[in-house]
């Protein structure tokens, strides 16, 4: 079976994006990847970065120069594996004061060879959507790591009581519910990159 990751972006403890991970990933919500995905015989998997707690990217070696897995840091050749496992991979990132953040560039830039030529979907969210770090994400991930990448973009809208609290994404999930049908387009476009990698 094909396989692809949801990477959610945040290590905030108390971070939306895990929240908003579960109501993508289930099936009892309108969100339509499980169903899109599993009509493909295409597994998902979430990953949390939180969890990885992966080391910054100090080394001194390019990874564009390293044989995967073998990297100096075992943390980074575990994450190595484990990117290395995957099909697709599906970005789930908030907007930071515009950008995408710190947590998911480091895990981008420990690889290199084993991005390259995936397909990838971008889900942002933020107060506005998070349409900036997506741009910015793209730029990295299309650009600098040769993935394939949708072009749809789904943007999040949060509510504002969900930013500044004292709500959370948990308390009420159906906001997120008007964005099912860009959610579907982008997922859909996903999958076509998927299967054109098969093929």
């Amino acid at each position: 079976m094909t396989k692809v990751a949801l990477i959610v972006g945040s290590i905030r403890a108390h971070s939306s994006g895990a929240q908003i991970a579960t109501y993508l990933t289930s099936t009892s919500t309108p969100s339509p990847l499980p169903s899109v995905l599993a009509s493909h015989d295409i597994s998902l998997e979430t990953i949390s970065l939180a969890e990885l707690a992966l080391p910054p990217f100090t080394e001194d070696i390019v990874p564009q120069a390293i044989t995967p897995p073998n990297y100096p840091q075992p943390e980074v050749s575990k994450w190595s594996t484990l990117v290395s496992s995957f099909d697709g991979f599906i970005f789930l990132t908030p907007q930071y004061n515009w950008g995408y953040p710190a947590s998911l560039k480091n895990a981008l830039d420990h690889l290199f060879k084993e991005w390259v030529g995936k397909p990838a979907l971008i889900i942002s969210y933020g107060g506005r959507g998070g349409g900036k770090a997506a741009a910015q994400l793209k730029i990295v991930t299309a650009g600098g790591l040769d993935m394939r990448v949708a072009e749809k973009t789904p943007a999040l809208s949060l509510p504002r009581g969900v930013i500044t609290g004292p709500k959370t994404v948990s308390d009420d999930t159906s906001f997120l519910d008007v964005f099912a049908g860009d959610l579907k387009e982008g997922v859909e476009e996903f999958v076509a990159l998927v299967n054109e990698k098969k093929e």
